[in-house]
Protein backbone atom coordinates (compact mmCIF):
# COMPACT_ATOMS: atom_id res chain seq x y z
CA UNK A 1 0.00 0.00 0.00
CA UNK A 2 1.38 3.37 -0.98
CA UNK A 3 1.07 6.24 1.41
CA UNK A 4 2.02 9.86 1.39
CA UNK A 5 5.10 10.65 3.44
CA UNK A 6 4.67 13.17 6.21
CA UNK A 7 5.25 16.69 4.91
CA UNK A 8 7.41 19.06 6.92
CA UNK A 9 4.49 21.32 7.80
CA UNK A 10 1.87 18.66 8.53
CA UNK A 11 -1.36 20.25 9.75
CA UNK A 12 -2.64 18.84 13.03
CA UNK A 13 -5.66 16.77 12.08
CA UNK A 14 -7.45 14.91 14.85
CA UNK A 15 -8.32 11.96 12.63
CA UNK A 16 -4.82 11.18 11.33
CA UNK A 17 -1.56 10.07 12.93
CA UNK A 18 2.05 9.65 11.80
CA UNK A 19 3.72 6.22 11.95
CA UNK A 20 7.29 6.46 13.22
CA UNK A 21 8.35 3.28 11.45
CA UNK A 22 7.10 3.62 7.87
CA UNK A 23 6.75 7.41 7.89
CA UNK A 24 3.18 7.46 6.62
CA UNK A 25 0.22 9.54 7.71
CA UNK A 26 -2.68 7.16 8.33
CA UNK A 27 -6.10 7.35 9.97
CA UNK A 28 -6.27 6.71 13.72
CA UNK A 29 -8.09 3.44 13.08
CA UNK A 30 -4.80 2.04 11.68
CA UNK A 31 -3.15 2.38 15.11
CA UNK A 32 -3.68 0.26 18.19
CA UNK A 33 -4.93 1.75 21.48
CA UNK A 34 -2.53 3.14 24.08
CA UNK A 35 -3.94 4.98 27.08
CA UNK A 36 -0.62 6.67 27.90
CA UNK A 37 -0.46 8.68 24.65
CA UNK A 38 -2.18 12.02 24.16
CA UNK A 39 -4.25 10.85 21.20
CA UNK A 40 -4.88 7.44 22.79
CA UNK A 41 -3.12 5.51 20.02
CA UNK A 42 0.26 3.80 19.56
CA UNK A 43 3.13 5.39 17.62
CA UNK A 44 3.44 2.50 15.12
CA UNK A 45 0.66 1.46 12.76
CA UNK A 46 -0.68 -2.08 13.03
CA UNK A 47 1.25 -3.52 10.02
CA UNK A 48 4.55 -2.03 11.23
CA UNK A 49 3.93 -3.24 14.76
CA UNK A 50 3.16 -6.76 13.49
CA UNK A 51 6.37 -6.78 11.42
CA UNK A 52 8.38 -5.60 14.43
CA UNK A 53 6.89 -8.36 16.61
CA UNK A 54 7.72 -10.98 13.94
CA UNK A 55 11.34 -9.77 13.85
CA UNK A 56 11.60 -9.93 17.65
CA UNK A 57 10.13 -13.46 17.73
CA UNK A 58 12.55 -14.62 15.03
CA UNK A 59 15.57 -13.15 16.82
CA UNK A 60 14.48 -14.69 20.12
CA UNK A 61 14.01 -18.10 18.49
CA UNK A 62 17.48 -17.93 16.96
CA UNK A 63 19.02 -16.99 20.31
CA UNK A 64 17.31 -19.90 22.03
CA UNK A 65 18.34 -22.32 19.26
CA UNK A 66 22.01 -21.35 19.25
CA UNK A 67 22.25 -21.02 23.03
CA UNK A 68 21.34 -24.66 23.62
CA UNK A 69 24.05 -26.95 24.92
CA UNK A 70 23.65 -30.30 23.18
Amino acid sequence: MMCAARPLAYPAVETDAYCLCCGCVKPLSAFGPDERKLNGRRTLCRPCEAAQKRRIRMITALRVTFARKW
